[in-house]
């Protein structure tokens, strides 16, 4: 199994998530986010159709700051 440099996934983080906040979450029926790397992995937002419920402010601004990283 080939194993990815850390280096790779911090600079590839921010277009990843660009992706998921401004393109694929706008293709697919239903969209679920869940903040990895806590113990009960809180979910941030969930999108249903045109409909996103925002359940962390917090970290979903958060994850629109990365998002924002490489821009």
């Amino acid at each position: 199994m080939a194993v990815i440099p850390e280096s790779d996934v911090d600079r590839r983080f921010p277009r990843s998530l660009h992706n998921l906040l401004h393109s694929y979450r706008m293709i697919v029926d239903t969209c679920i986010c869940r903040m990895s790397g806590t113990r009960n992995v809180p979910l941030i937002f969930e999108q249903f159709g045109v409909n996103i419920t925002i359940l962390d402010q917090a970290a979903y601004e958060y994850l629109e700051r990365q998002a924002g990283a490489d821009r």
